[in-house]
């Protein structure tokens, strides 16, 4: 056992026999009780004012951005610095914590959904796909990195974020930064198409009380919420937050949602039912800020600690499997800036971030630790420089099973980085250049350089232009270099039901593995970005972002061997055992390998506006347009759809080429939404969304390969009602209109959702 994790099971595990012994509806409705009862007008006297300055916000004072304060809203993501969200040379989205509140969203990556050019696909009841100008898949998004208060929680043994395990109170969220580009110059290798960060607020502005209590119809999922909020001093606050949230299994068995033979099956997971489990979770948190009237040195430490489990149904082929996930973790970050003379400013963060996962996609425990040292100063008046090193330490220890296995077991990684920046203004500050690069050291490719060139023409305080170029690269991950991963495919599933019947040997199994590659590289792109913002009218923002990515070194699976092609051998001795694996049943086997063969380009735009109707109503329509062209790199006149999936069980060519495929139809080519916030009332809100997001091709280009997620179009409605300044009751509609697939088989239904929130 890792050292320090028993404290961590210990309290889960007690939580987790705690909660199974009680009947959860009955706690939900007695927090969403407390809520009412505490919010009611005859306690209006009782409850706190509320000030930003130490005391709770109250729900008035939650208003929404005007078009002067959403321009000198001041962003961190792009530069590491704060700067203007007008002054920054990048393509940037800002979703305040009163979008996510009058969105009715429940959790992070459906709030996601409001930032333009970002494509939220949900895979399961706690499975999302989040991808930002493409090269999403399934399971992990390779080229997107994620931080929350800067703490990077990208998985360095697959490469992407497990989204089930990104959470926290909502309520405390600030904003999320969405930088659309490369972002590798400040943050490092991964940040190759985006980067998100999930900032939360500051504990003297979480003063008091809050307790918060939903419910969702189609999930069946329900969750409660309380925090407290405290003065230490006139300069030092805190918080502390417990959250909990569970979704019952549905009433349909699997058997009753097994799909037709005739539709094909992923390729890569296993043809599970994505609707038929349970999933729950606790999490626990403080955070602790010192911020002395002075103005000069602040401070933050906090902490959380987690522990989620899923209880799934499993479907194999014509196998039945109950699965259990257990997942904890926990971190804590420290954070210290001192203020300079003349401008300047140092910043000192270290975290350490602990996380154990026991599923069927994986077993492993990974202890990461970080420390970061960032130096602002000025050169000159007109010329600020910023220098930084960091080092990063991760630690994993995985346990092998029949459908993963590593060697080693254990593995350590040192990463080493250095970061400069210069920024330098010219005529009466119109004219800004920002140039700087992130150097980096790892131990699967060495020394990586990561540089950019910014520029930015502000003529006027209402209009600016930027452009960029940028080179990023995404690094290895653990299982590529040294990982196998095992998959069970039915022949009568991957062929659409079409093959098998003229074999002899259909009753046989075919198996894909993935066998790590040494050799494997970077994947590196080669960005340029250029934007306009503009305000043309009093009520009109406008932000426009085009870009054209070159691609080079991508992965694509070669290498295929098949093993037992002729007649029916027995299984290899490393897959004997197998779920499948009854009497001796045979297996054609099929060993691909990760490889740089993959390159190409995709362009596009984005567009975002903010239409100030009139003073009760705001309307922000949103549009982003992608187009992706790949080849391999070894054989560029080649095409898929040459592949007949008669010449072979499996054609070779088919599967390799299948990688180029579904990163160029993956993603989808359009996409379209508008929001409208209306204010009834000063105690009555009606917030209304629509949503378009374009069809994606998944699985080859013949009928019989071709898995199709059709585009789809739905509606958001919420409506909210404040009987007092700190009491909010509000019901939802979500994803009205057809039931749609958005990247799996899951069928996503139309929910309703009810809130009541209480601050005091």
């Amino acid at each position: 056992m890792v050292d320090g994790e028993w404290w961590i099971l210990i309290l889960c595990r007690g939580m987790d026999t705690m909660w199974k012994s009680i009947d959860r509806r009955k706690i939900i409705i007695v927090l969403l009780g407390l809520a009412v009862a505490f919010g009611a007008g005859r306690f209006a006297g009782f409850c706190l004012a509320g000030e930003k300055d130490g005391k709770p916000l109250s729900f008035d004072e939650m208003k929404e951005l005007s078009f002067e304060e959403l321009i000198d809203i001041e962003v961190i993501s792009a530069s590491r610095r704060p700067e203007k969200l007008s002054e920054t040379a990048a393509a940037i989205y800002v979703i305040t914590d009163t979008e996510i509140r009058r969105s009715g969203v429940s959790t992070i990556p459906d709030a996601l959904r409001l930032a333009p050019g970002v494509h939220v696909a949900r895979v399961n009841t706690h499975w999302w796909s989040i991808s930002i100008r493409g090269f999403s898949d399934e399971l992990y998004s390779n080229k997107l990195l994620v931080l929350i208060d800067g703490r990077s929680v990208y998985n360095p043994i697959y490469s992407g974020v497990f989204w089930d395990v990104q959470d926290t109170l909502l309520e405390d969220v600030e904003r999320i930064e969405v930088i659309r580009g490369p972002g590798s110059a400040v943050w490092g290798a991964n940040a190759v198409n985006g980067v998100i960060n999930i900032i939360t607020k500051n504990a003297a502005n979480t003063q008091g009380w809050l307790i918060s209590g939903e419910h969702e119809d189609f999930s069946n999922l329900s969750s409660a919420g309380v925090r407290y909020g405290g003065k230490i001093d006139e300069s030092a606050h805190y918080r502390l937050f417990v959250k909990y949230f569970g979704r019952e299994a549905m009433d349909e068995s699997i058997d009753e949602m097994k799909q037709p033979e005739s539709e094909p099956q992923a390729l890569d997971v296993y043809s599970e039912d994505r609707r038929i489990d349970n999933w729950l979770g606790y999490r626990a948190g403080f955070r602790i800020d010192w911020n002395p009237p002075s103005g000069g040195n602040t401070g933050v430490i906090q902490g959380e600690g987690y522990y989620n489990q899923d209880l799934m149904e499993t479907s194999i082929g014509d196998q039945r499997m109950e699965e259990t996930s257990n997942i904890s973790g926990a971190f804590i970050l420290g954070l210290w800036k001192q203020r300079h003379s003349g401008g300047g400013e140092s910043a000192l963060q270290f975290y350490y971030d602990y996380t154990r996962r026991d599923s069927q996609q994986a077993k492993y425990a990974i202890d990461a630790a970080d420390i970061d040292f960032r130096r602002l100063f000025h050169l000159t008046p007109d010329n600020e420089m910023s220098i930084g090193l960091g080092y990063r330490y991760i630690h994993d220890d995985i346990d092998n099973f029949y459908m993963v296995s590593f060697e080693p077991e254990e593995y350590r990684q040192d990463i080493f980085s250095a970061f400069i920046q210069d920024s330098m203004k010219f005529y009466d500050d119109k004219l800004r250049l920002i140039v700087g690069s992130k150097f980096e050291h790892n131990d699967y490719t060495g020394f990586e350089v990561q540089p950019t060139f910014r520029v930015i023409w502000t003529p006027k305080i209402h209009y600016s232009v930027w452009g960029a170029v940028s080179r990023a690269v995404r690094v290895p991950a653990r299982y590529e270099r040294d990982g196998k991963v095992f998959t069970k495919i039915d022949l009568r599933e991957y062929m659409g039901g079409s093959g098998p019947e003229s074999r002899d040997d259909k009753e046989s199994t075919i198996i894909y593995q993935e066998i790590p590659n040494n050799a494997f590289d970077t994947e590196k792109v080669y960005a340029w970005e250029g934007g306009l913002r503009l305000q043309p009218t009093d009520f009109i923002w406008a932000d426009l972002a085009v870009f054209y990515n070159e691609y080079n070194d991508l992965k694509q699976l070669v290498g295929t061997k098949k093993q037992g092609a002729e007649g029916r051998p027995e299984n290899p001795d490393h897959l004997q055992g197998l779920p499948w694996d009854q009497d001796g049943e045979s297996a054609y086997v099929y060993s691909h390998y990760p490889a740089n063969n993959i390159e190409g380009k995709s362009y596009g735009f984005e567009i975002s506006t903010d239409i100030k109707a009139f003073d009760r109503w705001r309307i922000k329509p949103s549009f982003s347009w992608l187009k992706i062209d790949l080849r391999t790199a070894s054989k560029p006149d080649d095409d898929p759809e040459e592949n007949d999936p008669d010449d072979d069980i499996v054609d070779d060519d088919f599967l390799s080429y299948r990688n180029v495929y579904m990163l160029e139809y993956g993603a989808p080519r359009w996409m379209f939404s508008i929001r409208s916030e209306f204010d009834i009332t000063k105690q009555i809100d009606f917030d209304m969304g629509m949503r378009y997001v374009d069809s994606i091709s998944l699985i080859g280009t013949e009928d019989t390969f071709k898995r199709e997620i059709d585009a789809y179009l739905v509606f958001d409605v919420r409506l909210a009602w404040r009987p007092n300044k700190h009491v909010e009751i509000s019901v939802s509609g979500r994803d009205l209109g057809p039931s749609h697939s958005e990247l799996s088989q899951l069928e996503v239904c139309p929910t309703v959702m009810g809130k009541v929130t209480c601050r005091f």
